[in-house]
């Protein structure tokens, strides 16, 4: 990577050349459903092996639904470069997208 923290869109994963989920993955479940896989691949629990890659595209099909914790977790993998390529700029985005869900301060969630 050069320069330490320049990246170049080569540096970063094409989401759409992944392999398929796996249909029992995402299909019928909801996105907080769809998170807690991701948290299993993430940390290779409950028989999943531990894959950030497949980890951060369980959270990115919840992110674009609008799940805030999906997209906070999105926001930490780029954050770390778990998965994905380390960029402080789409974890900027993430967290101001989950900000953006937020509701209004003094309603309930």
């Amino acid at each position: 990577m050069p320069n330490g923290d320049e990246l170049t869109p080569d540096d970063l994963p094409d989401f759409d050349d992944l392999e398929p989920l796996e249909s029992n993955d995402v299909f019928g479940k909801d996105d907080e459903e769809v998170t807690l896989i991701g948290d299993q691949f993430l940390h290779g629990l409950s028989g999943r092996s531990q894959d950030a890659l497949r980890a951060a595209a369980q959270y990115r099909v919840a992110a674009e639904n609008g799940y805030a914790p999906a997209v906070v977790r999105l926001a930490l993998l780029y954050i770390e470069g778990e998965g994905v390529g380390r960029s402080a700029a789409e974890a900027r985005k993430f967290l101001l997208q989950a900000i953006a869900l937020l509701p209004p301060a003094g309603e309930a969630s």
